[in-house]
């Protein structure tokens, strides 16, 4: 089944495999869920230091998903991607993966304290 824009297809001319129509779906779905939590933790009323951390790692998420499927739906589109549209892509591709580990660790730390697993100086020590 080919994949068709306004009666034409797309640019490569031939039907889309199955591994590009997966990837859209993956992409799509990892772009969407954490603009969901985004949009549900700002309707939060009182956040404390879990939700305004959590908010910036889905913003990372939004980043790297949503760079990546900018590029996907470049390339299908344009067949070469233009220069200034690749760099945009991997510029907000790697901004995204570049917060994420840090937001993790954050994030992995402000929930032990939650749980009391770990004492409050013990973040301030290690971070």
């Amino acid at each position: 089944m080919p994949c068709c824009v306004y009666g034409d297809r797309i640019a490569t001319g031939s039907s889309l495999r199955y591994s590009i129509y997966l990837r859209l779906i993956v992409l799509t779905a990892g772009t969407l869920l954490p603009f969901f939590w985004m949009v549900v933790i700002l309707g939060h009323r009182r956040q404390r230091n879990f939700e305004r951390i959590f908010f910036f790692l889905c913003l990372a998420l939004v980043f790297f998903f949503g760079g990546s499927l900018l590029a996907l739906n470049a390339q299908l589109y344009y067949g070469t991607i233009p220069p200034s549209l690749a760099i945009f892509c991997w510029a907000v591709v790697c901004l995204g993966l570049w917060f994420l580990p840090s937001l993790l660790v954050h994030l992995h730390l402000e929930y032990a304290q939650i749980r009391e697993l770990i004492v409050a100086g013990m973040i301030k020590r290690a971070g």
